[in-house]
């Protein structure tokens, strides 16, 4: 099922609906913005922290799936380990596929 959230992410990067960086999903979260922040599962410890707190405080789900040669290759970048998705829509579906196994 994880597949499928890798494929739903790659349609997002598409459609215009995914920010990407740390300052950027943080100032995402912060506006209301972002609806799920996907983290890395190597992202750095600092970086990691950073995002969880704004989540934290904005009631928005964060989500530690994939390593960052996976979600950078899903959305067609380089080096990406943190990714706002804007769409609702979108990040209710790629929340279901990621906690199903």
């Amino acid at each position: 099922m994880k597949n499928k959230a890798l494929t739903l992410l790659g349609f997002a990067a598409k459609a215009g609906k995914i920010t990407y960086g740390t300052e950027g999903c943080i100032i995402g979260v912060n506006k209301k913005k972002i609806h799920l922040v996907l983290l890395a599962t190597d992202t750095a410890e600092n970086t990691a922290e950073k995002i969880e707190y704004a989540c934290k405080r904005a009631g928005v789900e964060c989500i530690k799936c994939f390593n960052r040669e996976t979600l950078s290759e899903a959305i067609g970048k380089y080096n990406k380990v943190v990714l706002g998705i804007t769409d609702a829509s979108f990040s209710e579906k790629i929340k279901e596929y990621c906690h199903m196994e």
